[in-house]
C-alpha cells in the first residue's frame, strides 16, 4: 500500500505540474514568470527571483516578502524560512503564514527554494539528508548564506536581527545552518526535523559539526508525527529512514548553549501541548521545545490547525505567532554574543 503522506505529496505534484502545463501557452508569449526586484521594491509585496551564476550545477531561486511598512531609512529584521521536502518557497509563505506576519510586525521574510526538477520535487541537502541534494553533497548552507546577502543588496536588512525558520528537511537544514553559521543567525526555529538520521546503517557516517558560538533555538514537533517519529527511542520512517530523537536535538542546543536550568510545563492555552525549556545559558541562548500531542507532520499553524474541530488540542494554535515572539527581541551583536 502507498503511504498516505505519498500520495498526498504526488497528488500535489500533479496538480502543481496540471496549473504549470496551462500556464506554459502564456510563459512563451510573455517570458520567463520568474521576476526580478525592482529598484523600489513595492510595500507588502512578495516576488520570486532567480540568483545570477552558479551554484553546484543548478540555477537557484527564491521569494521574498517585502514588509508593508518598509522603509529603506530603517534597517528591518529578516526571516528566513526553508521549505520541506517536495515543496516550495510558494507553498510555505502560503501555509506558514510569515509574510502576513512580516506585514503585522515590520520584518521581512525570505524563501529559498531547494533543488527540484522542473520547479518540483526541491529539497535540501541536510548532510545526512535528502535525496539527491544530499547524494550529490550541493552545498545548500552556502546556498542560503548567499540569499541572505542577495536580500542584503536591496533591503535595508539588519545583520543582527537575521533569523531562520524550517519545516521537515528545511528544519534539518536549519539545525545544520545554525551549527556551522551561528555567527549569522540571532535565532534558529527547526520544526518537525531531526538532527541526524540514516538508511538501513547503510549511510556514511555524518556528523553535525559542532557550532563554534551559541544559538537561540526554538523547536516543535508532534507527537504523532509518522513521517519523522518522535519516539523515545528514534523512530523509522516508511521508507526505512532511522531519525534521531527530538530528546536528541533538544540535547545538542542545550548541551552547545551550556544551559543550566530546565522546566516542563503544559501549555494554559492548548491541551497535549507541553513546553520544555532550557535557560541560564550561555550568551542568554535559551532553548525551547514544544511537544505537539495528537498533531501529525504538518505546519502546526492556522492553514491546518483552524480547520480542527473546535475542541481539537491544536485549535487555532499558530507556530509563527510563538516563533516571533521567541525572535523578536534577540539580537546577535558583532562580537558574536546575543541580547533579549
Amino acid at each position: 500500500m502507498v503511504p498516505g503522506i505519498f500520495r498526498r505529496k504526488v497528488a500535489d505534484m500533479f496538480d502543481r505540474l496540471r496549473h504549470a502545463l496551462v500556464l506554459v501557452p502564456l510563459a512563451l508569449v510573455v517570458g520567463c514568470a520568474t521576476t526580478s526586484v525592482p529598484d523600489q521594491p513595492a510595500n507588502g509585496r512578495s516576488y520570486d527571483v532567480t540568483m545570477g551564476g552558479d551554484f553546484d550545477g543548478y540555477e537557484r531561486t527564491y521569494r521574498v516578502h517585502v514588509p508593508a511598512d518598509y522603509r529603506e531609512n530603517e534597517p528591518t529584521a529578516l526571516v528566513v524560512v526553508l521549505h520541506g521536502a517536495f515543496s516550495t518557497s510558494a507553498e510555505i509563505e502560503k501555509r506558514s503564514g510569515f509574510s502576513a506576519l512580516g506585514d503585522r510586525e515590520g520584518f521581512a521574510v525570505v524563501y529559498p527554494d531547494g533543488i527540484g526538477i522542473l520547479g518540483f520535487l526541491q529539497h535540501w541537502n541536510a548532510g545526512h539528508c535528502c535525496g539527491k541534494a544530499a547524494a550529490d553533497d550541493v552545498d545548500d548552507v552556502g546556498f542560503v548564506a548567499n540569499v541572505i546577502d542577495d536580500v542584503k543588496g536591496y533591503l535595508n536588512i539588519d545583520s543582527g536581527r537575521v533569523y531562520m525558520v524550517g519545516f521537515s528537511n528545511g528544519a534539518m537544514l536549519t539545525h545544520r545552518f545554525a551549527a556551522e553559521r551561528p555567527g549569522m543567525l540571532a535565532a534558529a526555529a527547526p520544526l518537525a526535523g531531526a538532527i541526524d538520521s540514516r538508511v538501513d546503517g547503510k549511510a556514511p557516517d555524518w556528523q553535525m559539526p559542532t557550532p563554534n558560538a551559541s544559538v537561540p533555538v526554538i523547536m516543535f514537533h508532534g507527537e504523532d508525527d509518522q513521517r519523522i517519529p518522535y519516539g523515545d527511542a528514534g523512530g523509522t520512517d516508511t521508507r526505512g529512514r532511522d531519525y534521531a530523537t527530538v530528546d536528541a536535538s533538544s540535547r545538542f542546543w542545550w548541551s552547545n548553549n551550556d544551559c543550566e536550568s530546565h522546566r516542563r510545563e503544559q501549555s494554559p492555552s492548548f491541551r497535549g501541548v507541553t513546553i520544555d525549556t532550557w535557560s541560564d545559558c550561555e550568551q542568554n541562548a535559551e532553548v525551547q521545545l514544544f511537544t505537539l500531542g495528537e498533531w501529525g507532520h504538518r505546519w502546526p499553524g492556522p492553514y491546518f490547525t483552524q480547520r480542527a474541530r473546535p475542541q481539537g488540542a491544536l485549535y487555532h494554535f499558530d507556530a509563527s505567532e510563538i516563533i516571533w515572539a521567541f525572535f523578536k527581541d534577540r539580537r546577535r551583536a558583532q562580537d558574536g554574543a546575543h541580547s533579549s
